[in-house]
C-alpha cells in the first residue's frame, strides 16, 4: 500500500498537483470533540504514556503539541479514521517500513479504547 502514492503521484502533472494541493489545503481541518473520559484518558497517554505496559508518552517521540520532530511525524489534526487504521496496522504487523519496528511494540500494548481514544484526541489537536 505505501508503495501506491509514489506511483499515482508521478502520474500527475505540475497542474494536477497544484489543483489537488489547493483542493486539500481549502478544506477545514477535521475538529472532533472527544467525550471528557476519553479525553482525559489519551491526555494521559500522550504526555506521559503508559508506564505500567511500557508504553512511552507519545510527545517523547512526536512533539508535545504533536506537531512531529525529526523522524516522527505530525499527528495533530490528522483524520482520527486515519490514525486509528495506522495503529491497527502497526498492532497487527501489517506496516513494515523502517521505522514501524517502534510504533508496532506500542500499539501492540494499547487497547482498542486507548486507540480510540487517542486518535480523536490527536485529531483535535
Amino acid at each position: 500500500m505505501w508503495d501506491m502514492m509514489p506511483r499515482v503521484a508521478s502520474s500527475l502533472s505540475d497542474s494536477e498537483i497544484e489543483q489537488a494541493a489547493q483542493r486539500y489545503a481549502a478544506e477545514p481541518p477535521p475538529s472532533p470533540i472527544p467525550a471528557e473520559g476519553s479525553l482525559n484518558l489519551a491526555r494521559g497517554i500522550f504526555r506521559h504514556g503508559l508506564p505500567q505496559k511500557g508504553v512511552p508518552a507519545c510527545s517523547s517521540c512526536h512533539g508535545s503539541r504533536a506537531q512531529g520532530q525529526g523522524i516522527y511525524p505530525r499527528l495533530a489534526g490528522q483524520n482520527p479514521f486515519y490514525l486509528l487504521i495506522q495503529l491497527h496496522y502497526f498492532k497487527n504487523g501489517l506496516r513494515r517500513d523502517k521505522r514501524a519496528a517502534i510504533m508496532q511494540h506500542i500499539a501492540k500494548s494499547l487497547t482498542g479504547k486507548e486507540m480510540h481514544a487517542l486518535a480523536e484526541y490527536l485529531a483535535s489537536l
